[in-house]
């Protein structure tokens, strides 16, 4: 079970590691364009009036890439876990009305020692 978990969790990983490699392609190559862009209009003073505009993208794509970059260090500063017992059935029917989901067996008749919380966010 602890390599299966292992395995999971490297895949959890490079999900991560893909979606936040394209957010930052996404973001950075029109950024780079159009700072491009704006150094060759730079040169050219009658084409000057359009840096205004220029600028005004290269800062819509930083903020949209720092609000996004923000998301994950909130999650990354996850408060301690409060572990608490909690009811594996009525957790299970609270998770149930976020994500529909298969539960293969029964789950257990005694109570877990967890934070809800966090493993609601997991």
């Amino acid at each position: 079970m602890t390599a299966e978990l292992g395995r999971q969790e490297a895949e959890i990983w490079k999900q991560v590691i893909r979606v936040i490699s394209h957010e930052l392609n996404n973001s950075l190559a029109p950024i780079s364009s159009l700072a491009h862009s704006a150094e060759t209009i730079s040169h050219d003073p009658d084409r000057a009036e359009r840096l205004s505009s220029i600028f005004s993208s290269i800062r819509q794509n930083t903020d949209h890439l720092k609000r996004f970059l923000e998301g994950y260090a909130r999650f990354a500063r996850l408060p301690e876990p409060c572990s608490q017992p909690v009811s594996w059935k009525e957790f299970i029917g609270r998770l149930r009305t976020i994500h529909t989901f298969d539960l293969l067996g029964e789950p257990p008749a005694e109570e877990g020692f967890f934070d809800p919380a966090h493993m609601q966010q997991v």
